[in-house]
């Protein structure tokens, strides 16, 4: 049985033996009675001490409760025993009417007690004046219903005094409740409390009755009275059992305000019960009316005037609080506040990965250098960038490339002097600028030790890595005193420093500035050019290596400048490619190359294969593969005819456009080959996975062929392995017999070299290779 069921059973049994005492009662059963009274208030007062064991507030005041139970039940067991067992009258005995008085000792000190525990929450001058309306109102309620036309009675013994102090414990019993209601502010009250109170007020009412009977004589043992008596008790028992049952989590109302400060309209309407009470009984006259209404004016002023002091006094130290906790609050957010911009005072100087300055501070600190620059000082700007740090984050991961990043910065850090300021760019473009007196030696050697740093290679487990990095180095003199000119200068010094491969470190000088107005001025040309008039496209045949037949050409486009002559592409393709004209360019030479070669093969009768180099710009254009299918249908070429050129360095490993694009040219039919194979790092696996046709052999490769072994092993691997994988080698490049023989002793399926065919203009070409397969041309 769990413990709501077992304190509802013992509440059951509790009620049943009071309603059985209750008809003895009415049957007016003096032995029953006498039994099952003392047994009722035992078990009532058993109830409230398990009751006050289990309650965890206001244990003493139950247990107050539970001994005036106890204290009743003891005297009346004494008065049966007298009564059924002596044979003796106890309403002869004058001791009863002394020990009754203890339940009334117990249940005051019971109010009392809760009075004290909660008169902290109270406003004392508010409840002195409570206190004194309510004692004199009460008294003279008491005074005008009982006390006053029998007080010399009651005080010319000590048997009567005792009823005067049955009367005295009862007025101050229901005086503390009466203050205590009136000072009850919350509107939620304690169905418990109710109880209580209700017990305690049948208590004071069934003994008023009980003294009333005494001094008429017409007190009955055992009767009505006496059940409203045990009434009290039993009222007790079971505000306990709802207390420990319902009210558990009971928590009472806080207010910053006294509980007894308030608007209390209803509860100051009891103010006037006991003049109700007594109009009703007829006991009232004009004196008496006059002086409760004035008793109550006062009241009501004194109150008003202590409820505007003391909302005044809570609403000046509620002030006071809410301007503390302002002034704290403030004080908190400004601490706050301050170190949240030191915060970002560090986040907007320094690089989140490497900690080191970033773009944006590197640029404030080189203002501050050239605002503070000495005429014999010079500003030296070194541009970094890692060299093949591209390769570490493909082949590794971005995470391994961070910890590489981070290894580099902290050994450039642990490097630089304190005169210079060190800050990454982003990516693996570090920069540091120094301000001082220096000659060309002591900045060689400065860039020199700097690269010492790491000819010790980065580990981290389990990888090892050797880095380097490609600088680009410029000063400033007296006439370029301009941030972005001197950090412009070191990024194209660094560019030309990147593309030779035996230098570490360029400085930016007069020839490194003409090549950079020579590469801007054919930017602008590019821009400006006319395609259909200025561009060319010359035709390399390729041949079948064991047959010699001619298979296909690649298409080799040419710039006649109106103004500059003939350019390389080995010049002007870089410039288009940073510029953005690649794709325009790339779009030309597709359109006109397949137009031209699926003109040749329906005219001749053949089946030539034109290969078309595609930059990684150009197939991540959106329009790519779009243009591409337009032209064959409009050419009505066969899509295997084509053959799109990628080099090998182009991001295989990426699942993005590239990896789609190539899967759609797959689809359609079109041939895919590797460019320039061999000098990149290129994987097999990834070569095969994106249906890769052919590989293109490096010329670097076929150049050294007959002289450098090593090249020789090279190439034969790589017609190896495309043999295994059924995929097609071509070799580019090929000038003399020996690269011919050799590889064609290798098993190379295809050539194309100035051996057998350079490249040709369109009439040269017809001329030479067409001419023979149609009739009048």
């Amino acid at each position: 049985m769990n413990e709501a069921k077992k304190i509802k059973y013992q509440l059951t049994i509790l009620i049943i033996f009071f309603l059985i005492y209750n008809i003895a009662i009415i049957y007016e059963n003096n032995y029953w009675g006498n039994i099952l009274s003392p047994v009722t208030a035992f078990l009532t007062s058993y109830f409230l001490i398990i009751i006050s064991k289990k309650i965890d507030i206001y244990k003493n005041n139950w247990m107050l409760l539970a001994l005036s139970c106890l204290s009743w039940g003891i005297c009346d067991l004494l008065w049966g025993i007298y009564d059924l067992i002596f044979k003796i009258n106890p309403e002869n005995i004058d001791l009863f009417m002394y020990i009754y008085i203890i339940p009334n000792l117990f249940i005051i000190s019971t109010v009392i007690l809760y009075f004290i525990k909660n008169i902290k929450k109270l406003e004392y001058v508010q409840l002195i004046v409570d206190t004194t309306t309510t004692l004199i109102l009460m008294l003279s309620f008491f005074w005008i219903l009982i006390l006053g036309e029998q007080f010399e009675f009651i005080l010319s013994n000590i048997y009567e005094l005792t009823t005067f102090l049955y009367i005295a414990t009862d007025f101050i019993s229901l005086s503390i409740i009466y203050i205590m209601f009136i000072s009850m502010r919350s509107k939620k009250k304690s169905v418990t409390n109710i109880l209580i109170v209700l017990g305690i007020i049948v208590y004071t009412i069934s003994e008023l009755l009980y003294v009333h009977q005494k001094l008429m004589g017409v007190y009955i043992p055992n009767s009505i009275l006496d059940g409203l008596f045990m009434l009290t008790f039993i009222l007790f028992a079971i505000a306990g059992a709802y207390k420990l049952l319902y009210e558990k989590q009971y928590i009472e109302e806080s207010f910053n305000l006294p509980d007894n400060i308030d608007n209390n309209k209803k509860g100051r309407l009891i103010l006037l019960i006991p003049l109700i009470m007594l109009f009703m009984l007829h006991k009232l006259d004009i004196q008496w009316i006059i002086f409760f209404t004035v008793i109550i004016l006062i009241h009501k002023v004194l109150s008003s005037y202590v409820k505007i002091s003391t909302y005044n006094k809570y609403m000046l130290d509620k002030e006071i609080e809410i301007n503390d906790l302002l002034e704290k609050k403030i004080e908190e957010r400004t601490k706050e506040l301050i170190k949240t911009n030191d915060r970002l005072k560090v986040l907007s100087q320094q690089d989140v990965l490497t900690n080191l300055y970033n773009r944006r501070y590197f640029m404030k600190k080189i203002d501050e250098m050239i605002l503070t620059k000495k005429t014999d000082e010079t500003i030296v700007v070194f541009y970094m960038d890692l060299n093949g740090f591209k390769i570490i984050n493909d082949s590794y991961g971005h995470d391994m490339g961070d910890k590489v990043l981070l290894e580099v910065s902290n050994r450039l850090e642990s490097f630089i002097p304190d005169d210079a300021i060190l800050a990454r760019l982003g990516g693996d473009e570090f920069i540091i600028a120094r301000k001082g007196v220096w000659d060309l030696i002591e900045i060689q050697d400065f860039v020199e030790e700097m690269a010492s740093l790491y000819e010790k290679p980065i580990i981290i487990e389990p990888y090892k890595f050797k880095v380097s990095f490609s600088v680009g180095i410029a000063m400033c003199s007296e006439d370029n005193l301009d941030r972005n000119t001197l950090i412009k200068n070191a990024d194209v010094a660094m560019y030309y420093a990147k593309e030779d491969l035996n230098k570490m470190y360029v400085f930016y000088d007069k020839n490194l500035s003409r090549k950079v107005e020579r590469k801007n001025k054919l930017e602008l040309l590019l821009k400006n050019a006319v395609f259909d008039e200025e561009f060319e496209i010359h035709y390399q045949p390729q041949f079948n290596s064991n047959t010699k037949e001619i298979i296909g050409v690649e298409a080799l486009i040419r710039w006649n400048s109106p103004l500059e002559g003939i350019i390389s592409p080995v010049e002007f393709i870089p410039i288009a490619e940073t510029c953005g004209m690649i794709v325009d360019i790339g779009y030309w030479v597709m359109k006109n190359a397949i137009k031209q070669v699926s003109y040749w093969n329906k005219y001749n009768n053949m089946n030539l294969r034109v290969a078309i180099n595609v930059s990684p710009k150009q197939i991540n254009s959106l329009d790519f593969i779009k243009n591409l299918k337009t032209i064959i249908q409009h050419n009505e070429i066969d899509p295997k005819l084509i053959d799109i050129e990628i080099t090998e360095n182009i991001e295989l490993t990426k699942e993005g456009v590239i990896k789609e694009v190539l899967e759609e040219l797959a689809c359609i039919g079109v041939k895919i080959s590797i460019d320039d194979f061999g000098t990149g790092y290129s994987s097999l696996s990834y070569i095969k996975r994106f249906h890769i046709d052919r590989l293109k052999i490096a010329k670097e490769l076929v150049d050294n062929i007959s002289s450098d072994s090593v090249n020789l092993k090279v190439v034969k691997a790589i017609i190896m392995i495309a043999k295994t994988m059924n995929i097609k080698t071509i070799a580019e490049g090929v000038e003399d017999e020996f690269q011919l023989q050799k590889l064609i002793e290798l098993g190379c399926d295809e050539i194309q070299g100035y051996i057998w065919g350079k490249p040709l203009k369109i009439k040269e070409f017809e001329k030479k290779y067409l001419s023979k397969n149609r009739d009048g041309y």
